[in-house]
Order: C-alpha cells, then sequence, then structure tokens
C-alpha cells in the first residue's frame, strides 16, 4: 500500500475509533417518574419543573424526560414505566408513593418492581414528602408512616435511594439561596419542607423545585449515572 494510502487508512481507523468512543462515552437518557411532584405541579413555567432544571444542570446539557402525572399511585407509575420497554436503558429518577404511602407494602413492591425492570440498573429513588397538614406534623401519625416507609426505602434500596425530603426540611433554603422566616422556621420545627419552597400544601414551587433539581443532579453525578 503506498504511503499516502497508508496515512488515508490510519486517518480513517482513528475516525471510526474516536466516533465509536464517543458513542461509547455518551451519558444515558434521564427519564423521572413519578406523580404531581415530578410533573412540577406549583413551577410557574414548564422550564421551571425540576425534570428540566435538572437536565440544564449537566454540562453540556441532558434531556431529561418529564413522566409525572399528576394524582397518580405508586402502582398506576409502575404500571406506565413498566410498560415503557424504550426506557429500560435510561437513567429512571423514582419519586413514587406519595398518593398512597399509607399503604406501605404496595408502594415497596411497586418501587421494586420498577427497579427491577431496568436493564441499565441506574434507579435513583427519592423520598416521600410530608405535607403541610396537622396530620403530617412531626410526631403525627401520618409523618410517622412517611417516615417508616422511607426508612424501608433506603434499607431495601441503599445508595439509590435520595432522602430528598429530609434535605427540603434541612437544607432546602440554604440550597435555594433563601432566609427562613419565621414561618419557614414552624415548618422545619413540624418536620415539614418550608413554604418558601412550596406552592401550597405539598407542591412545591420554582425555588423547592430548582433545590429538588440541584440535589438530584449531584446524587447522580456521584454516582457517575
Amino acid at each position: 500500500m503506498p504511503p499516502t494510502d497508508r496515512r488515508r487508512f490510519g486517518l480513517v481507523l482513528l475516525a471510526a475509533g474516536l466516533a465509536g468512543r464517543a458513542r461509547a462515552e455518551a451519558p444515558r437518557p434521564i427519564v423521572a417518574w413519578g406523580d404531581s411532584l415530578t410533573f412540577g405541579t406549583g413551577a410557574r413555567t414548564e422550564a421551571g419543573r425540576y425534570p428540566a432544571a435538572l437536565g440544564r444542570a449537566f454540562a453540556p446539557p441532558r434531556p431529561v424526560r418529564n413522566a409525572g402525572v399528576g394524582g397518580e399511585s405508586s402502582t398506576q407509575i409502575a404500571a406506565r414505566m413498566l410498560a415503557d420497554a424504550a426506557s429500560r436503558d435510561a437513567v429512571a429518577v423514582i419519586w413514587a408513593g406519595r398518593n398512597n404511602y399509607d399503604d406501605a407494602a404496595r408502594v415497596q413492591a411497586d418501587i421494586r418492581a420498577m427497579v427491577a425492570s431496568l436493564r441499565s440498573g441506574c434507579a435513583l429513588v427519592l423520598s416521600i414528602l410530608n405535607a403541610d397538614v396537622p396530620e403530617e406534623y412531626r410526631g403525627a401519625p401520618g409523618h410517622r408512616a412517611i417516615l417508616a416507609l422511607n426508612a424501608a426505602l433506603l434499607a431495601e434500596h441503599g445508595r439509590r435511594f435520595l432522602d430528598i425530603r429530609g434535605h427540603l426540611v434541612a437544607r432546602g433554603l440554604a440550597a435555594a439561596g433563601l432566609t427562613p422566616s419565621l414561618l419557614d422556621r414552624a415548618d422545619i420545627a413540624r418536620d415539614v419542607p418550608p413554604r418558601a419552597l412550596r406552592a401550597d400544601h405539598i407542591h412545591l414551587n420554582q425555588a423547592g423545585q430548582a433545590a429538588v433539581a440541584a440535589a438530584v443532579h449531584g446524587a447522580l453525578l456521584a454516582r457517575s449515572w
């Protein structure tokens, strides 16, 4: 083979190798599964919803599909995810169980099935939030049930678990660059996400959505997902 042809052949092999490496190193797509908390109820704009903010947090930005549907139970969320075979190689952020946390065994089984369905093995399970209602204040029955369910999810999923509830209560305001008001301090004393991060008793406003996106972004980076 003449020297010129050898050089051309070498350049072709190099280009093919670089293209193959780029494909191999391309990040997995991300799908955010959940209910209205994932959908972003409470955000002023679609861009302000946590999945959109999560995508922008990466450099370069990554596409994040918002698979949140308001009002759904963990069973309904799981049914949608299990029927979506195309998403099984993706990174899944699972935020399910808020609407049926009183059936802890069902929530755990649904999330277990969702995690097991992934070929990627990349599942981040978020803890369930408690609302600004007396039944879910610190020490009340709803609060105890939610904490017990979150503890069970942590025990089962380990490093795949992210305590987003605890993060919002303890560090959410600081993450959003906000100074707590007296009302925020009262919420924190009740172990409820502070109202400066909420649009209503449970849904998060723009600042709360951004705090969730930042925490999830950090968790995915820490796991190299």
